[in-house]
């Protein structure tokens, strides 16, 4: 009962504030943005690796392995998933949410450098 008399006695302000907020959420929703498929950003980096027409095995124990063996020390690396065709490997990195992605990339970059910097040997 006494919530109804609060509301009876002050209809003026009650009803000033019911429409101040209705217009504040109408004008909310015309601001915000809108689109089919929404933008969404996933922590993930993609090397990809390319020589000549070396077979997949050569390739996988030349270039694949030692590439996954260092990028597994890159900090916050959650899965990665290799693929290895003939002359070309695609190595995938799944980073955690929290991770900052420009210093993940960075780091990505100079562990790739270390490995282009070793003598490759092709059988």
């Amino acid at each position: 009962m006494r919530a109804l008399a609060f509301l009876r006695r002050h209809a003026v302000v009650v009803w000033l504030a019911t429409t101040l907020l209705a217009v504040l959420g109408v004008g909310a929703a015309l601001r915000m943005p809108s689109g089919i498929y929404p933008e969404v950003e996933f922590p993930r980096i993609v090397v990809v690796a390319r020589t000549g027409g070396a077979p997949p095995e050569v390739f996988l124990t030349a270039v694949t392995r030692p590439l996954e063996q260092v990028l597994t020390t890159v900090l916050g690396v959650q899965r990665i998933r290799s693929k290895t065709i003939r002359g070309a490997t695609e190595i995938s990195l799944q980073f955690s949410p929290s991770t900052d992605m420009w210093r993940a990339l960075q780091l990505v970059e100079s562990r790739v450098a270390e490995v282009r910097k070793r003598p490759r040997r092709f059988v």
